[in-house]
C-alpha cells in the first residue's frame, strides 16, 4: 500500500526510520567517516529501490526522499551529493522510458541559459589543449538543468520553503559536528580557525559560501512572513551563522552577509528615509569597528597597505618576496591575467589553462615565491578563459537573474559580490550551490506546491 496519504499529514522522517537513517548516513560524510556514510547510505538506498520496483512506495515518495537529501548532502565530503543526482537522474530515466513520455520543450528557458554555459565551457575545452581536461569540474551545468527538466516533464511537486530548511539544517548540523570533531581533536583555536571546515574537504572560503548562502534564505523566509523556526530564533541562527564566518576568516561572505542584511534592514522598517540612513550608518560604523578587531581582517588591511606601498613605488623586489602572501598573489594574478587579455581577449586561453598558464607566466618573471592560484575573479576567470563572447555571454545571464522577479534578490546579489574576489563558478561545490538553488526559484511557477502537504 503506498504512504502517500500518511505523508501528506506527518513527516516522513518521524513515519519512516528508513529516511532519518539515509539523512544520518548523509551527516556521516565526513573525511575520516564518509565510508561509513556511504556504505549505509548504499544498503538503505538499495532497500528503497527494491520497495520501489515492489510498488510498495510511490514514485513520488521515493523523488521526494533524494530531492531532499541532495540539498542536505551538498555540504558534506566528497561524492555523495554526486551519488544522489545520480540516483534521481537515472530514476527519472526509467520513468520517461516507462511512460514514452515525448520530449517537448519547456515554457522558459530557464535550464537552456545553464545549459549553453555549458556547450559554451564544452567548445572552450575542445578548442584549446589539452582537451576536455577539468571539464568534468563543469557537469553541473548540465546535469542540474537536466534535473530540473526531469521534474518539470514528470510533474513532481516540490515546497521550496521546505527546501531552504532543509538546506539551512544541513549547514547548521554540519557546522555543529565540524565544532565536535576540532574539539576531539583538540584542533579548536582561540582566534580565527581557516582549518575549521577541513574534516569535510571545504576550505574556509567554500564554508563561508555555505553559511552567508544560509543566511541569504532566512532573510528570504523572513521578507515573505515565513521562518525557520521562529523570528528569534532564526535571529539566532544568523549570528551564529555570521559570528561562524568570522571565526573561520571568510572575510567576503561576512562582509557581503552583512551588506545585504542591512539592506534587508533598509527595506523591511517603516520610517523615514533619514531615520533608516542613521541606522544603516550607525550598524555600519559598529561592524566596522568589530571586524577591526579580528585579527584576519587586521592582517588583510596591513598586506593591503604594503602591497600598495610597493605597487606605487614600483619595489619589485618587494613583491617578489611577499609574492607567497594572499594579497600579493591576488594582485599578481589580477596583473597577469589583464596583461594576457590584451592579446587573447577574443577567444581566452581555455579554461582549463587559466590557472597554469598566468601563473608561468608570473613565476618566470621571478617572481619564486608564488603559488599557483585562479583568477580570484569569477567574471574576469569566465573572460580570459572563454574570451568576449564568453563573458558577455555570462554577463547577460547574470543580468537574467538579476531582474527576473522569481529569484530571491538576495541570494543573487550574494553571489554576485562574492564572484568580485572568488571564482566559485569553476568548483564543483560553488556550481551545485549556484545553479540548484538558481534554477529552484526561476522554476517556482511550475514545480512549486503551495501548501507543501507532501513535504
Amino acid at each position: 500500500m503506498l504512504m502517500d496519504k500518511k505523508l501528506a499529514q506527518k513527516s516522513f522522517l518521524l513515519k519512516d526510520p528508513k529516511t532519518l537513517l539515509l539523512f544520518v548516513a548523509v551527516s556521516l560524510c565526513f573525511k575520516n567517516t564518509h565510508s561509513i556514510g556511504l556504505l549505509l547510505f548504499g544498503v538503505i538506498t538499495c532497500f528503497e529501490v527494491y520497495q520501489l520496483f515492489r510498488n510498495k512506495i510511490s514514485n513520488q515518495y521515493f523523488f521526494t526522499i533524494y530531492f531532499y537529501l541532495l540539498i542536505y548532502a551538498s555540504i558534506f565530503y566528497d561524492s555523495i551529493h554526486k551519488i544522489i543526482l545520480c540516483i534521481l537522474l537515472l530514476f527519472f530515466l526509467k520513468l520517461i522510458v516507462n511512460r514514452k513520455i515525448k520530449s517537448r520543450i519547456p515554457k522558459k528557458l530557464n535550464e537552456y541559459l545553464f545549459l549553453m554555459i555549458f556547450i559554451l565551457i564544452t567548445l572552450n575545452h575542445l578548442i584549446f589543449p589539452p582537451y576536455l581536461k577539468g571539464l568534468d569540474i563543469f557537469i553541473y551545468f548540465l546535469l542540474i538543468p537536466l534535473l530540473f527538466l526531469g521534474i518539470k516533464k514528470l510533474h513532481f511537486k516540490i515546497c521550496i520553503i521546505t527546501s531552504l530548511k532543509v538546506y539551512i539544517t544541513s549547514v547548521f548540523i554540519a557546522s555543529v559536528l565540524l565544532f565536535i570533531i576540532n574539539i576531539f581533536q583538540r584542533k579548536l583555536m582561540s582566534s580565527v580557525h581557516t582549518f575549521f571546515s577541513e574534516p569535510i574537504g571545504l576550505s574556509h572560503v567554500y564554508m563561508g559560501v555555505f553559511l552567508g548562502t544560509s543566511n541569504m534564505f532566512l532573510l528570504y523566509l523572513n521578507s515573505k512572513k515565513k521562518s525557520f523556526i521562529s523570528p528569534i530564533t532564526d535571529s539566532i541562527f544568523f549570528m551564529f551563522n555570521t559570528a561562524l564566518m568570522a571565526y573561520i576568516g571568510s572575510r567576503l561572505a561576512l562582509l557581503t552577509s552583512c551588506f545585504i542584511l542591512l539592506l534587508f534592514i533598509y527595506q523591511k522598517i517603516k520610517i523615514k528615509p533619514i531615520k533608516k540612513i542613521t541606522i544603516i550608518f550607525v550598524l555600519t560604523v559598529i561592524f566596522i569597528f568589530l571586524a577591526s578587531e579580528n585579527s584576519r581582517f587586521k592582517r588583510g588591511t596591513q598586506e593591503i597597505s604594503a602591497l600598495y606601498t610597493a605597487v606605487k613605488t614600483e619595489n619589485k623586489q618587494n613583491l617578489i618576496d611577499n609574492s607567497w602572501k594572499n594579497m600579493y598573489l591576488r594582485y599578481l594574478a589580477y596583473d597577469y591575467t589583464f596583461k594576457e587579455l590584451k592579446t587573447s581577449w577574443f577567444l581566452g586561453i581555455g579554461m582549463q589553462n587559466v590557472e597554469k598558464k598566468i601563473s608561468e607566466k608570473i613565476i618566470a618573471d621571478g617572481y619564486k615565491y608564488f603559488q599557483g592560484i585562479n583568477t580570484h575573479n569569477q567574471y574576469l576567470h569566465f573572460f580570459i578563459g572563454m574570451g568576449i563572447l564568453g563573458f558577455l555571454f555570462f554577463i547577460f545571464f547574470i543580468f537574467f537573474l538579476l531582474k527576473n522577479k522569481e529569484i530571491n534578490i538576495y541570494f543573487i546579489l550574494f553571489f554576485c559580490f562574492i564572484m568580485l574576489t572568488e571564482s566559485v563558478l569553476v568548483r564543483g561545490k560553488g556550481i551545485l550551490l549556484f545553479s540548484f538553488f538558481a534554477l529552484l526559484f526561476l522554476n517556482k511557477k511550475f514545480v512549486n506546491d503551495k501548501d507543501c502537504s507532501h513535504c
